[in-house]
């Protein structure tokens, strides 16, 4: 079952007697667990008809047991069960599982199924997607990690939801400055579409404002000074940024900045570019290829096999060592923004 197939579920009030949701990403976990439990609550007391359960903490047997129990003046009941992979190996769960109570929609719910978790209980010990098939529909939901696109996607929709629109450009920008949490992508949209209650479109400098970016000292314009190898602007921009952000953070986007360069600079368009061009060399749309692309003819084989020797130098200086962040950066702009014989 895909995410959206559940979110279907949940708005059509149709429901599975068991679902088993997890993932990489937590927050999509909690989220769909939550709107999941609310929807099949409805109009129902939560004290008599909602257990919440934790496989580190009960055997099977508790967990059949209420989620055999019927609802009390209400259409079904609710049983969840965190940490639910503690459980694989309880014979009395794998039986309800076989059987389960059309009254009941059981939650179990979990971080992320790892490997070794499913071999953690030995040949004999049941997995649960084994007593799961018999169900008219696979109930089992997984967010998985997001890449830029999908996340660029749902910041979109997420915007969307609250009567706004968001440009692609500023998307981009939003996730170089916030990362891919989706915690704290979450947290972001809601303080920007209140701060900006009265705007139908959310645009680049307002993603630069609200998210605390300077316009002209920010790590896009850094970026942009290395690739122009402007050596005192990318300086001064990184003198600047250091007054509040971690050198290594600044080093890992630009080390990311360069690798999506080098393979701009082989990689054969066939034709207009596309966004499939983009997503193949590591970013989500076609303007952020084509911005890049302009730069990639100005830099040689030589050059690209001497930076990432800087760059990966730099990292390890900071990490292994008290070294003042400035001397490392500022050095490091010097060699990027160096002529390619002398890199």
């Amino acid at each position: 079952m895909t995410p959206k197939q559940l979110q279907q579920h949940i708005a059509n009030r149709t429901f599975l007697p068991v679902y088993l949701i997890f993932g990489k990403e937590e927050y999509f976990v909690e989220r769909y667990v939550k709107s999941l439990t609310a929807a099949a609550l409805e109009g129902a007391d939560e004290e008599f008809n909602y257990d919440v359960l934790y496989g580190s903490e009960v055997k099977g047997d508790t967990v059949a047991a209420a989620a055999n129990s019927f609802p009390v003046m209400a259409d079904r009941r609710v049983v969840l069960v965190k940490e639910a992979w503690k459980l694989h190996g309880d014979p009395h769960l794998a039986g309800y599982l076989k059987n389960p109570s059309p009254d009941t929609v059981l939650i179990l719910a979990e971080e992320e199924i790892t490997k070794d978790k499913r071999k953690s209980g030995g040949k004999k010990k049941f997995n649960f997607y084994q007593h799961l098939s018999g169900l008219s529909e696979q109930p089992v939901v997984e967010f998985g990690e997001m890449r830029e696109q999908s996340l660029i996607s749902w910041i979109q929709d997420e915007f969307k939801e609250r009567g706004k629109t968001i440009s692609l450009e500023a998307c981009a920008r939003f996730l170089a400055l916030k990362g891919s949490s989706a915690r704290e992508i979450a947290a972001e949209v809601e303080k920007i579409a209140v701060a900006r209650n009265d705007a139908e479109e959310i645009e680049v400098e307002d993603i630069l404002n609200l998210l605390g970016a300077s316009k002209k000292y920010n790590i896009f314009e850094l970026s942009s000074k290395i690739l122009q190898r402007d050596t005192k602007s990318a300086i001064e921009i990184a003198a600047r940024l250091l007054q509040t952000e971690n050198a290594i953070g600044m080093i890992a986007f630009m080390s990311r900045q360069f690798m999506i360069l080098w393979r701009i600079k082989y990689y054969r368009v066939q034709g207009r570019i596309t966004d499939a061009d983009a997503r193949a060399v590591g970013l989500g749309w076609r303007f952020q290829f084509e911005e890049l692309a302009k730069h990639a003819r100005n830099f040689s084989p030589q050059y690209f096999d001497r930076c990432f020797e800087h760059l990966l130098a730099a990292d390890a200086e900071l990490k292994s060592r008290p070294t003042a962040e400035f001397t490392v950066v500022s050095r490091l702009i010097y060699q990027l923004t160096a002529p390619d014989d002398a890199v």
